[in-house]
């Protein structure tokens, strides 16, 4: 995806083509540097949208690309719903960028997600999106946790095994014994298992592979 020529993205919070309106502004070029340099960010395949501080209301959605760098993150929330919110929506709002395996869903029971980039409303505690209208909300994103080395699942092999045999080492392993077999780290040159027990997967999940 081209590069954005903007480090951030105003996007309309309140439905219906009544004006003023709320306007939520993405920065994405904060302490961090250049969103354009954050590359490492190409494993988020879900967004975790929440409202109010209350993790309870939050919305999940899947990414429907890779993103390149933190840039991108801007031309993903243009038209998609979860940023049109209604005037009674609670602050403050919280954007996190989530990697998750088994991809189903945020909030995945056996591998723990990994949150990528995190950001909150700046000000606003208490009030709701409708206090803003024609005015402005800044959501700062910032990298955490760069998604890191690239990651593979494998199945376990037919006559048995542990994850830390499969992925050659208790270290470079990322979640034990899910979806039937196990997320690795993977090594540079070199097949996760080498005796033929082991064959590697997808599982559904276009965004493990973390490379620049």
């Amino acid at each position: 995806m081209r590069r954005l020529a903007v480090a951030c993205a105003a996007l309309a919070l309140v439905c219906g083509c009544k004006q003023p309106q709320a306007q939520l502004k993405l920065k994405l070029d904060v302490d961090g540097g250049a969103c354009a340099d954050q590359t490492n960010v190409t494993c988020v395949n879900y967004l975790q949208f929440s409202t109010g501080g209350d993790e309870s209301s939050s919305h999940c959605q899947r990414l429907p690309i890779s993103l390149d760098n933190l840039c991108d993150l801007a031309e993903v929330a243009k038209g998609q719903e979860v940023f049109k919110l209604s005037p009674d929506t609670p602050l403050p709002i919280t954007l996190d960028g989530l990697r998750v395996y088994p991809a189903t869903g945020c909030s995945s029971v056996e591998c723990q997600p990994k949150k990528v980039f995190s950001g909150t409303t700046v000000g606003g505690q208490g009030q709701k999106v409708g206090d803003f209208v024609g005015g402005v909300i800044e959501l700062p994103v910032t990298v955490i946790q760069p998604c890191g080395d690239p990651e593979e699942f494998f199945s376990l092999p037919p006559d048995g095994g542990t994850c830390a045999e499969v992925c050659h080492a208790p270290d470079l392993v990322v979640c034990d014994h899910v979806s039937g077999g196990c997320l690795c780290k993977k090594l540079p040159d070199r097949p996760v298992f080498q005796d033929g027990g082991g064959d590697a997967m997808d599982g559904g999940q276009g965004g493990i592979d973390s490379s620049p």
